[in-house]
């Protein structure tokens, strides 16, 4: 069985990717510091940022058409249409995978999955990817708690502000 293969520049953007898609601030805040304190350029910081935005855009777009479809009962149900095989560097596989499992985009999820292949990405790189998504939406989800049980909006303010 193969081990983990992700570098820490690797899953350093994957978290960065990851707490901008689930929407915390804090995390945002502190992965992107942490990016920057390893050395990795703006430019694939940037990139990772771009890339899971679009992952989480997709998410968006896919269910609205979704749900638009089916208004229409008469209408078969959606295919692989849309798919495109783009080619992929491992930074992005791993950002977009992460994004995708952030936001529930099953659809970007397995396209990218079967990119990672490609890398051959790991059982354990996957779980790695997953458990770095868990975290993000726990600690995002932590902040939001933390905001409506304590309704005090400057605590609000000094946290996400």
């Amino acid at each position: 069985m193969k081990k983990e293969t992700l570098t820490e520049v690797e899953k350093a953007l994957a978290y960065a990717g990851a707490s901008v898609v689930s929407g915390c601030m804090p995390c945002t805040r502190f992965h992107i510091k942490k990016c920057k304190s390893l050395g990795i350029p703006d430019k694939d910081i940037e990139d990772a940022i771009i890339y899971s935005t679009e992952i989480s855009a997709s998410a968006l777009d896919n269910m609205k058409k979704y749900g638009l479809r089916q208004l229409q009962s008469d209408l078969p149900p959606p295919g692989k249409a849309g798919i495109q095989k783009v080619e992929h560097d491992k930074m992005k596989v791993i950002v977009s995978l992460t994004a995708a499992y952030v936001s529930g985009n099953t659809h970007e999820f397995r396209n990218y999955l079967k990119s990672g292949r490609e890398f051959d990405l790991t059982i354990d790189d996957l779980l790695t990817i997953t458990d770095i998504a868990w975290i993000i939406k726990d600690k995002g989800q932590e902040q939001l708690d933390k905001l409506f049980n304590k309704g005090d909006h400057e605590t609000a303010i000094s946290c996400c502000g």
